[in-house]
This record gives C-alpha cells, sequence and structure tokens, in this order.
C-alpha cells in the first residue's frame, strides 16, 4: 500500500473537502513508500502524525517539513492505492472521511 498526500488550498477547505470547489486546488506534496503491515485507517493516522507531529515510522516528516509544507489539516486529501485500486480519504476534524475517487478524477487530473 502507498499513499499521495494532496493539501488542499481552496477557500473554506478548513470547514471539509468539497470535490467540486476544492478538486483543483489540491497540489501533491508527499508520497509514501510501500508499507505492508498496516490498516488503511491506521496507516491514515501514521501519515497524520508524521506530518503534524513528526516521526520516522514513514521517514516523510523530514523532507516534508524542509519543503516548507503546512501542517495536514481538515480538507487535505490522501489517495491509497493497494491491491490495484485507488480510494481517496479527506481529513476531517476527527478521523478521515471518504472520498469518491471516480468523482474527483472527473474534475481534476490528479496523479499517483
Amino acid at each position: 500500500m502507498r499513499a499521495y498526500i494532496y493539501l488542499n488550498e481552496g477557500e473554506g477547505h478548513f470547514d471539509g473537502f468539497d470535490p467540486v470547489a476544492h478538486a483543483d486546488k489540491l497540489t501533491l506534496v508527499a508520497r509514501t513508500g510501500a508499507v505492508t503491515d498496516r490498516h488503511t485507517l491506521s496507516f491514515l493516522d501514521d501519515i497524520y502524525t508524521e506530518l503534524n507531529v513528526g516521526g520516522t515510522y514513514l521517514g516523510m516528516a523530514e523532507l516534508y517539513r524542509d519543503n516548507e509544507n503546512r501542517s495536514l489539516s481538515v480538507g487535505d486529501v490522501a489517495l491509497v492505492q493497494a491491491d490495484g485500486s485507488v480510494t481517496g480519504f479527506a481529513c476531517a476534524g476527527t478521523g478521515w472521511e471518504p472520498v469518491d475517487v471516480e468523482a474527483l478524477a472527473l474534475r481534476t487530473k490528479l496523479s499517483l
């Protein structure tokens, strides 16, 4: 499994991800290496912790900060690639909310 992290710079993104208003405001800022020992939501929680608090489990924090990215926040998006499929999640006030990847793909050219 791998994840692709997109910061959402759309107006009002702290109110949550809106695929209509925010699809073209996503910027790819990080990719994880392959991880095999995690459940998807645990994996996303590890990403959140590493990009906000720091840590070395996924090895992303230092480069993420060196690139002067802000903290991962409500409205930001993670696409998780596993077993030949992609699922999307938006960072929520608590946890993660599913994102319709097909609808998102119709509105933007997200790259994995």
